[in-house]
């Protein structure tokens, strides 16, 4: 059942990567210099959380059906690494788009889904 879940989402992480774009996700893009070239992702799964891809990222560490301490130390670390990263790409964002993005802070949350809403 968890490789289920795994393989959902790397679907899930494969989507989000299509739309941020494959050379943006790798750091690649031409984009990087000219600040109006590049737009501000804020539907799909972009729609749900502003860093799905450390979500799905986590969430594929976490449903690993063979835990090891070896494997829970690299979920461990990845998460701490993931969650730095975030914030680092928060005042990237908040630099790059002002206050777009700050309107898209208080409408979306960080990582972790909102249940159910107001």
């Amino acid at each position: 059942m968890l490789y289920l879940v795994q393989v959902i989402v790397i679907i899930i992480l494969f989507a989000c990567v299509r739309q941020t774009g494959v050379a943006d996700f790798l750091g690649i893009s031409r984009n990087t210099v000219d600040l109006e070239a590049s737009r501000l992702i804020t539907d799909g799964w972009y729609r749900v959380v502003r860093h799905p891809l450390y979500l799905f990222s986590i969430l594929f560490l976490l449903c690993n059906p063979v835990i090891s301490v070896r494997w829970l130390l690299l979920t461990l670390l990845s998460t701490v690494y993931f969650l730095g990263g975030a914030l680092l790409e928060e005042r990237r964002l908040l630099l790059k788009f002002g206050d777009k993005y700050r309107d898209y802070q208080r409408a979306v949350p960080f990582i972790l889904p909102r249940i159910f809403t107001r």
